[in-house]
């Protein structure tokens, strides 16, 4: 038996969403840690992890630094690493949290929405005030 056309409206809609939920969950975060900003991410993730089990392994060459987001080298031991990676990750997770609240409360809109609605549906962040 096929959909009601506004159960397809509404199932698109949600596949919409889910493919913003998964961009921005790819998409670079930006956090603050040691009065630097820092550039973070899935990538950075994996970089941190390959670059701790390194140093680990093999010691901390002389000079070691990691770049920051405004493309200042600071100057790193293992511990400043590890302290980095560990604000990374909490950065990772507030971040992660937000966008599924906000999926969340974008498929709650959705169940509630009438044809109209859903056919103008993008997904996004809420607009801000100043905006």
């Amino acid at each position: 038996m096929p959909q009601a056309p506004i159960e397809s409206l509404r199932v698109a809609a949600r596949e919409r969403i889910n493919v913003w939920r998964d961009q921005q969950e790819l998409a670079v975060v930006t956090f603050t840690h040691a009065d630097h900003r820092w550039d973070g991410g899935l990538a950075v993730r994996e970089r941190l992890n390959t670059t701790l089990a390194t140093l680990k392994a093999v010691g901390v060459p002389d000079g070691f630094f990691w770049t920051d987001a405004d493309n200042i080298d600071v100057p790193m031991g293992r511990p400043e690493l590890q302290a980095l990676f560990e604000a990374h990750e909490r950065a990772i997770f507030g971040q992660g949290w937000k966008i599924h609240q906000r999926q969340r409360e974008m498929k709650l809109q959705i169940d509630a929405a009438n044809a109209a609605w859903l056919q103008a549906f993008v997904p996004d962040w809420p607009s801000s005030p100043q905006q």
